[in-house]
C-alpha cells in the first residue's frame, strides 16, 4: 500500500554557496556555447540485412512504404540476389542505416559506427549481417544522383529491449572528406547552449571576449540576440585560427550583472544543487507515493496547523518570523530537506524539482547539465 507524505513547507534560510570553482574552473567560453558549423552530420541509407532465422520481413504483409523504398535500392543499384532474398523468405530484412559524423569532421576512410534500424515489419535484426550498401548526404535527391558518402557492412549487434535496432561498431567506411567550416566572411559565430541563451549572457558573453582582446584596435565580439554572439577573426590570426579560436573558448566569462538564483540538475550523475534564493510558488504536485503541498507562509500570530504526518524541517523560518522578519515565498532548500529526512532517492528528488519547474512554481533559472 502506498503512503502519501504530505509536505507543508514554510519559508527556510538554508545557505549553499555556490561558485564556478565547485566544478573545477572558472566559467569559459567553451562552457556556454558552441561555434556554429561544427556540427553533427547525419549520413543514411538503405539496405538488406540476411542470415535471420525466421524473423525478418514477410512479403505478404509488406507495407507500401517499404516497397517503396526497394524500388528506390532497385534504381540504385542494389543487386537482384538481394531483391530475390528479401522476397523468397524471411530470413531477410529491408533496414535503414545512418551514421554520424563527429562535430569536428571526419577523412575518407575512417570508419565509425552506424545505428540499423527495421524499414519493414520484421520481428527481429538478432544474429544478422548487413550486406554491403550505400550511405548518402541528407540532401533531398534520387539515390542515383546523390553522391555517396559511406559505404556500410557488416554483423549486426542487437539492442536489448528493442529487437527491431541494433548497430555496427566502426561498420562505416567514409568515402568522402567532411570538413565543417566555421569562419565566414572572417567571423565566427557562437552559438549559446539553450541553458545558458539569454540576452544577459550573450552581452556577458561579448563583453569578456572584448575584455580579453581588448590590445586589438576594434571590440571583435558583438551579441546579435539572446543566442548568437559574433566575433570577428584578428587580421594576425588569418594564418592561424586554431590558436585564436584555442584562446577565444578558452576566454573565462566576466558576470557583470548578478545573475538569477538557480537549480542545477544534472541526472547523468543523478545530483542536483539549489541555490540558496531560489524560492517557490504555493503549488500542489504528486510524484509516486509522494504529494507535495507548498503553502503560503504563515503570519504571526496565526497559528499552524501541522497534520499528523507533517514532517517540520523549516525551523530557520520560525526563528525569521519571531523576529519580525517578512516572509513571502517557500525556499525550495526547505522542500530538499524534507525530501532528504525522508530519504527519498536523488532520481525522484529530481523528478519532484522538475515538476514543479514545469508547473511555472521555481522562482529562478533551472539548468539541466548535458543539454
Amino acid at each position: 500500500m502506498l503512503f502519501k507524505f504530505l509536505f507543508c513547507i514554510f519559508l527556510s534560510f538554508f545557505s549553499l554557496y555556490i561558485c564556478i570553482d565547485l566544478f573545477g574552473a572558472a566559467l569559459r567560453v567553451e562552457n556556454v556555447a558552441r561555434v556554429k558549423g561544427q556540427e553533427g552530420t547525419v549520413i543514411h541509407g538503405y539496405g538488406i540485412v540476411s542470415g535471420l532465422s525466421g524473423t525478418g520481413d514477410d512479403l505478404k504483409n509488406f507495407s507500401p512504404t517499404a516497397k517503396s523504398i526497394l524500388q528506390l535500392l532497385t534504381r540504385s543499384g542494389l543487386p537482384e540476389s538481394d531483391i530475390k532474398a528479401i522476397s523468397s523468405s524471411r530470413n531477410s530484412a529491408l533496414v535503414e542505416v545512418s551514421a554520424t559524423i563527429p562535430a569536428h569532421g571526419a577523412r575518407s576512410g575512417d570508419l565509425i559506427d552506424c545505428a540499423v534500424v527495421s524499414a519493414g515489419n520484421a520481428k527481429s535484426l538478432a544474429g544478422g549481417r548487413l550486406s554491403q550498401m550505400k550511405l548518402f548526404a541528407p540532401i533531398p535527391l534520387p539515390p542515383e544522383e546523390s553522391p555517396i558518402q559511406g559505404m556500410a557492412w557488416g554483423n549486426l549487434t542487437e539492442i536489448q529491449g528493442k529487437p527491431n535496432n541494433a548497430f555496427i561498431t566502426k561498420g562505416c567506411r567514409l568515402t568522402a572528406d567532411f570538413n565543417n567550416p566555421y569562419i565566414k566572411s572572417g567571423c565566427v559565430t557562437l552559438v549559446l547552449k539553450p541553458e545558458h541563451a539569454n540576452m544577459r549572457m550573450a552581452f556577458n558573453l561579448a563583453s569578456s571576449i572584448n575584455n580579453e582582446f581588448k590590445h586589438q584596435s576594434i571590440e571583435i565580439a558583438k551579441a546579435i540576440d539572446g543566442s548568437y554572439v559574433v566575433v570577428r577573426l584578428p587580421k594576425e590570426n588569418y594564418g592561424n585560427p586554431m590558436k585564436f579560436m584555442d584562446q577565444l573558448l578558452a576566454t573565462e566569462i566576466l558576470i557583470n550583472i548578478p545573475m538569477q538564483p538557480q537549480v542545477l540538475i544534472d541526472e547523468k550523475s543523478g545530483t542536483i544543487i539549489i541555490d540558496e534564493d531560489v524560492q517557490v510558488r504555493p503549488v500542489v504536485i504528486s510524484h509516486k507515493n509522494v504529494e507535495v503541498e507548498i503553502r503560503p507562509p504563515v503570519v504571526p500570530p496565526e497559528q499552524e496547523i501541522n497534520p499528523q504526518r507533517f514532517i517540520d524541517v523549516d525551523t530557520e523560518t520560525k526563528l525569521k518570523q519571531f523576529n519580525g522578519e517578512a516572509v513571502t515565498n517557500t525556499k525550495l532548500k526547505a522542500l530538499q530537506a524534507s525530501m532528504d529526512a525522508l530519504r527519498l532517492s536523488a532520481q525522484d528528488m529530481i523528478d519532484i524539482v522538475k515538476a514543479l519547474h514545469q508547473k511555472g512554481a521555481i522562482i529562478g533559472d533551472v539548468i539541466y547539465a548535458g543539454k
